[in-house]
């Protein structure tokens, strides 16, 4: 077993902990919502299953850290391309702040410090596809400067959230 897939203990506060299960439901249920009030389409469901994994990941971020990561920006990712590609409005789900949850985790307890600055960067590309920062469509949506403003936002998130991880981090 290579250092990567090794289990970590990570203590944690319960309150912490609770309140990001409590959000992994609470946008699983919201995805869920669009099943139940729409029917089984191909979109609804897709955007429920990714919900799924993101909290699945984030509900594993303490235990093993790398693979949360990934299962979380996968599901981020593919949530982004849902929402790009998607012929109907899923909206903005809470799960996006799934994004600094795991950069946090990653960069302060995964196995070398080179995995925040990895995931760092992946985020920060990220921000640019991020679902709550679409670009402006030619017959509507938000302007350029409200885009702007969302990913400088997301970018300073997640460079803040970074920052502290780094900090914090036990070598």
């Amino acid at each position: 077993m290579s250092s990567v897939d090794t289990v970590v203990d990570v203590p944690g506060t319960r309150w912490g902990d609770g309140l990001v299960v409590v959000l992994g439901a609470a946008s699983c249920l919201a995805a869920g919502s669009f099943v139940a009030d729409f029917g089984p389409s191909r979109v609804y469901v897709a955007n429920l299953a990714l919900h799924m994994v993101i909290s699945a990941g984030l509900a594993q971020r303490r235990r093993r850290v790398v693979a949360s990561y990934v299962a979380v920006y996968a599901g981020l990712a593919g949530l982004s391309l849902l929402v790009l590609t998607s012929p109907v409005s899923l909206g903005v789900s809470p799960i996006l702040l799934a994004a600094p949850i795991s950069l946090y985790a990653i960069s302060r307890h995964g196995p070398t410090p080179r995995w925040g600055v990895l995931a760092l960067l992946l985020a920060l590309v990220g921000s640019f596809g991020s679902p709550a920062a679409r670009p402006p469509t030619p017959t509507a949506g938000p302007s350029v400067f409200v885009v702007s403003t969302m990913v400088l936002i997301h970018v300073l998130i997640l460079v803040a959230v970074y920052l502290v991880a780094a900090e914090r981090r036990r070598t």
